[in-house]
């Protein structure tokens, strides 16, 4: 297989006819990990790049002494011209090259620069302090400009990097700044999973507040701009975003998200018939509650009621025969406040 991709791709000339598909995947096939490429722009029109292994957690008394090296495709683009749709390597680093120089990019400091475009590369990509900041400047001035793919890249490689140590959460937060103005899943998302990280490490910690604020603060937009009612005719990326913004709205006690839900959630028990008709594994377009915003309201309307609630939910679980809705309803019990009811529902839930 591997000589037939490498024919085409000499033909093609995407290949320099001195490598082969082989060469590059035997680097990738043969040996743990990935890389991590480091970017040094130099303000000269150049830049040093340099790779190693990215490892999150380094074992300083491994006995490993493999010299992990890869072919890697090298795209780029700078703010001087900016094309994000040529995804083709410019050059490759080779795998005996721990450093190489690309050049072509602008001359003044300035200016930023982006590797691996469209993300289509499977390595990460860490810069020097100052082309971290023109980044930064461009996605508050107008995030637009850089390809949707690459916002997702650049937020996803700034907290993972930060998340091992690699680089400041100061830097990683302030990329995150921008995300007031997003609207689009697939950044959104990709920071979201990352987020949630963080969330957990401060949940138990005098910065959660803080934390909490700020999270608000950047989803807020969105959450005005998609609504809380549910659409199932929308396009299918607005349905997730949707479901982003309510859920962490509602898990950050977002006065209007939580009122909704509870909302919702009443009016379900005042007509607990109508609901989602799983019948042939069609869902009833006119369900009370979503099926796209069911986990979110559930948890929500049983953390801020009571007994009445907690019961109305435990009656719909016993009388579902749909696993993926069962696991849905005792996800949401969990959410309530009352210590009695948690242990109840722990140890004796057949008793309520």
């Amino acid at each position: 297989m591997w000589r037939f991709l490498t024919e085409q791709a000499h033909q093609d000339k995407n290949l320099p006819q001195d490598l082969t598909v082989k060469d590059i995947m035997d680097t990738w096939t043969l040996q743990m990990g990935y890389p991590l490429i480091t970017v040094t722009v130099k303000g000269d029109g150049s830049a040093m790049l340099s790779q190693e292994r990215f490892l999150c957690v380094k074992n300083e008394n491994s006995t490993d002494t493999h010299d992990y090296k890869w072919w890697v495709p090298i795209s780029f683009t700078s703010e001087d011209a900016m094309n994000f749709n040529d995804t083709r390597p410019s050059v490759w680093m080779n795998k005996t090259e721990a450093t190489k120089t690309i050049s072509s990019l602008p001359t003044s400091p300035d200016k930023w620069v982006i590797v691996n475009l469209q993300q289509t590369g499977y390595y990460k990509v860490n810069y020097d302090i100052n082309n971290w900041q023109q980044i930064i400047r461009q996605l508050k001035a107008d995030h637009t400009k850089i390809d949707v793919s690459n916002r997702a890249q650049i937020l996803d490689d700034a907290l993972d990097l930060a998340r091992c140590g690699v680089l400041s959460y100061d830097v990683a937060m302030d990329v995150l700044s921008y995300l007031d103005k997003e609207t689009e899943y697939v950044p959104w998302k990709t920071a979201l999973n990352n987020l949630g990280y963080v969330k957990n490490m401060l949940s138990r910690t005098a910065a959660y507040g803080a934390f909490k604020r700020y999270l608000i603060s950047l989803l807020e937009p969105l959450y005005k701009k998609v609504g809380f009612a549910d659409n199932l005719n929308d396009p299918h990326l607005d349905q997730l975003i949707r479901v982003q913004a309510v859920s962490w709205m509602c898990s950050r006690k977002y006065k209007d998200c939580v009122s909704q839900a509870v909302s919702l959630f009443k009016r379900w028990m005042e007509q607990p018939d109508n609901k989602s008709d799983f019948a042939n594994g069609i869902i009833s377009y006119f369900s009370i509650v979503s099926p796209n915003l069911k986990s979110t309201v559930y948890c929500a309307a049983i953390a801020e009621g009571g007994e009445a609630e907690w019961r109305f939910l435990w009656s719909q679980y016993l009388v579902s025969n749909v696993a993926s809705e069962k696991a849905t309803f005792m996800y949401a019990l969990g959410c309530s406040k009352e210590v009695w009811i948690l242990s109840k529902y722990v140890f004796d839930a057949d008793t309520f």
